[in-house]
């Protein structure tokens, strides 16, 4: 029997943690089934990594105590905060102690009375594959992506290494193949293939809601209020930052007309309304100049880390990509300014929008295409963001797809 990360808490944080990874989560230690010591290294044909999703690694602080999540988080209990240093040196974020810990497999509720798998399914799945020995790869989820890319290819390096060399399948999720993009468009040599499950590409605002009002944790409103949001650089790698191969029909203005914003200029957020700067959020504004500055670093980086996913190399360097979607969801294709008669600021916006457009819940379809030129094959499930790897359908589907001869 495999171990797994089993988290216990209340029945109203189980709804919660569902919604919260609908977007969906420093290298920590791999909680997957081992490859059997006496296995040769004929037997083992190629390593496989998962890497998941927003929110999908564990946290834990420097004495080993799990801060993300618990029980007591979802309770409303003061049980560790999951705030980063409003403060940056030479372009890095202060950290505080919290490290990635093991990729969230399932949460247990009353004591394991009632269960909700998240990643378990699958992980389960890839670890019972022949000669494909399994490594989870948990990051910090919160932090700038360009660390934990640089991160994830020291694991991928060191993973290659440990089997003589080999090339690496990678399986991602969300925000995790963000991540395995970036690597890929530096070291396309390290994949063998990859599967990319509702990976947000090309940039869109299914994360701007969560940053405007924040995400209720159960009875928590706090963990990750949209001040706390507001210091995780990693989220606002989520929006496009003018690079061909992404969006620009995201922000509506009253009219109806596309607004061609520029996420990447704190101004633009402020100016806006958006997130932290909201109306609703005026106790923010005393100190609004700080977190101006903050948020220009964040975006700096954030905008970094979009050039990163951009393809460098003619389609023949990069390997086969087999895409996991879903079209049956529908899902946020843009927000609207809304109309203010007295023309004050900052805007107000409209999250829900109509017309929905295919998805999966959280990303849009179209979304889910890696940019050109890498070539891909598409598979379809009916499962929403969270759980598009727990489809029978589509294990069967990836598993075909990893034992399908390597390209030359």
């Amino acid at each position: 029997m495999k171990s797994r990360n089993h988290i216990f808490i209340a029945p109203t944080f189980a709804i919660a943690i569902v919604l919260l990874t609908t977007l969906s989560a420093a290298c920590g230690p791999t909680r997957a089934p081992q490859p059997d010591p006496a296995m040769t290294q004929s037997e083992i044909a190629l390593p496989l990594v998962f890497i998941p999703g927003l929110n999908g690694s564990l946290l834990k602080d420097s004495a080993g105590k799990q801060r993300w999540v618990t029980a007591g988080q979802g309770l409303g209990f003061g049980d560790g905060d999951l705030d980063l240093p409003l403060a940056w040196q030479d372009g890095t974020q202060g950290a505080d102690d919290l490290r990635p810990d093991g990729v969230i497999l399932d949460v247990r509720i009353l004591g394991g009375l009632i269960s909700q798998d998240f990643y378990a399914p699958f992980v389960d799945f890839a670890g019972d594959l022949q000669d494909r020995p399994l490594h989870l790869f948990s990051y910090d989820w919160r932090r700038d992506n360009n660390e934990s890319s640089a991160q994830f290819e020291a694991f991928l390096d060191e993973i290659s290494k440990r089997y003589g060399g080999k090339k690496i399948q990678v399986v991602s999720h969300s925000m995790g193949g963000m991540i395995t993009l970036s690597v890929l468009n530096r070291r396309p040599e390290l994949f063998d293939r990859i599967v990319f499950a509702g990976v947000p590409f090309r940039g869109g605002i299914g994360y701007l809601d969560n940053m405007h009002q924040g995400v209720q944790i159960g009875l928590n409103g706090d963990l990750l209020s949209s001040e706390v949001l507001f210091g995780h650089p990693s989220v606002y790698s989520f929006y496009p930052s003018g690079r061909p191969f992404e969006n620009t029909d995201v922000v509506l203005d009253e009219k109806g007309q596309a607004m061609q914003l520029n996420f990447y200029d704190p101004e633009v957020w402020r100016e806006n309304g958006f997130g932290v700067f909201a109306p609703e959020s005026a106790e923010w504004r005393g100190d609004a100049e700080q977190r101006i500055e903050f948020l220009g670093e964040a975006l700096a980086v954030a905008k970094k880390f979009r050039a990163a996913m951009e393809p460098r190399h003619a389609a023949g360097k990069y390997p086969p990509v087999l895409v996991v979607g879903s079209k049956a969801h529908p899902t946020l294709h843009h927000v609207q300014r809304k109309a203010k008669a007295d023309g004050s600021q900052p805007a107000e916006w409209n999250f829900e929008t109509k017309p929905l457009h295919p998805g999966d819940g959280s990303v849009l379809y179209r979304d889910m295409l890696p940019p050109e030129p890498i070539r891909h094959d598409v598979t379809l499930s009916d499962y929403q963001h969270a759980f598009l790897l727990n489809d029978p359908k589509i294990q069967e589907r990836v598993g075909k797809f990893l034992y399908e001869d390597a390209a030359e």
